[in-house]
């Protein structure tokens, strides 16, 4: 009996041992599930903070593209030049505010309107090959065009873009209004034309009252200028710098103001003092010159052209490079005519004597490429001085 209590006992205590653990095993069960519970809310918690701070950074980026998107709709619309997008045939696809204002068009009514509505029909021209180079080359082309209204002038550049759809291109063009600044231009050269008159007149004058006590015509000197920019021409000289030979020429028997009228008209050979005398209108021509500012170096010119490639003309005895290329062109015009011109103290030569006298001394006294060109202007070109 006592044994079957203890037996009973024992039981009891087995069966409390396994509802023990059992319970305990629920227990940690419950414990472990609340726990990744615990863990997938704060992954949640984690995820959500990301997504609002990613919410937040698209804000502000959508922000700040609006602030970009709202800047360049400004700058393209208020800007000091128009914009324009064409199709190839000039067909207005797109334009901003400006290019309305220039036109003196509403912006709405422009798309879809031909551009060469908008110019004279003196430049349609001029745009037509604008399109058209700009597409085939694929580079930048720039063109004027004058408005049809109102009457401006305007320049404008484009490339070409791949179209919306990519089977064809389209043109990116901006207008600049230059009405003003070709106004400008305008009146520079009217007042650069007027001054040139102007100083030419005064030289004309000057040599007229020289030429009244010389014997020789105001066209022998016509006849040099012509043979020193032919010269300068057929030597690849540029049309500025040929200008400015053709002034020079015009000028250069300026210094005779300062020589006794009797030598200048003298029909004898002039005695060494007398050629010494007549010699200082270089000098004299400089100095009425070099105080004056030209677009060439006129008096530098005008001193020098008496010089020799050896050295051993005058008034500073300079040679060769040393001498400007102008005034060595005008050495050899000035011979040739001087030769074939009659003079006070002799009748005029002929072209032969010239010819002869530059030949024997090319690279002596006369620059050596100059006499060259000079001898083929007359010999193969059929130069005359008529």
């Amino acid at each position: 009996m006592e044994n079957k209590t203890r037996s009973d006992k024992s039981l009891q205590a087995e069966y409390l041992r396994k509802k023990a653990e059992e319970h305990l095993r629920d227990s940690k069960t419950k414990s472990e599930v609340f726990a990744d519970t615990q863990k997938l809310i704060h992954e949640l918690q984690v995820h959500q903070t990301e997504l609002e701070m990613q919410n937040e950074e698209l804000h502000r980026a959508q922000h700040e593209l609006q602030i970009s998107r709202d800047n360049y709709f400004d700058f393209y619309n208020f800007s000091p030049v128009g914009y324009f997008t064409f199709d190839e045939k000039g067909l207005i696809l797109d334009s901003n505010l400006t290019s309305s204002t220039l036109l003196s068009v509403e912006r709405q009514k422009l798309i879809s309107k031909r551009f060469q509505t908008c110019i004279s029909l003196g430049s349609h021209p001029a745009f037509n090959a604008f399109c058209q180079k700009v597409c085939e080359t694929d580079a930048k082309q720039t063109c004027e065009l004058k408005l049809d209204t109102p009457s401006r002038v305007v320049l404008m550049e484009g490339i070409s873009v791949p179209d919306a759809d990519g089977n064809g291109k389209s043109i990116r063009a901006v207008m600049v209004d230059i009405t003003e600044r070709k106004v400008m231009e305008e009146k520079i050269k009217q007042s650069k034309e007027m001054l040139e008159k102007a100083m030419e007149d005064t030289f004309h004058v000057l040599m007229s009252v020289i030429e009244q006590g010389m014997s020789q015509a105001p066209k022998n000197r016509q006849r040099m200028t012509k043979l020193a920019c032919a010269i300068a021409s057929e030597m690849g000289i540029s049309a500025g710098h040929i200008e400015g030979i053709s002034m020079a020429a015009s000028i250069l028997d300026l210094g005779y103001i300062s020589v006794p009228v009797e030598l200048l008209s003298k029909p004898l050979k002039l005695t060494g003092i007398e050629s010494q005398l007549v010699k200082t209108h270089v000098q004299t021509g400089y100095e009425i010159l070099k105080g004056i500012e030209f677009p060439w170096p006129l008096a530098e010119i005008v001193l020098q052209h008496h010089e020799h490639i050896d050295g051993s003309g005058y008034p500073n005895a300079l040679k060769g490079d040393d001498i400007l290329l102008q005034a060595r062109i005008l050495a050899v015009a000035d011979t040739v005519e001087g030769i074939c011109c009659d003079q006070p103290y002799r009748p005029g030569l002929g072209i032969e004597k010239a010819f002869e006298e530059i030949e024997q001394n090319k690279g002596i006294f006369y620059d050596a490429e100059v006499v060259e060109v000079c001898l083929k202007l007359f010999r193969e070109k059929q130069f005359s001085f008529e």
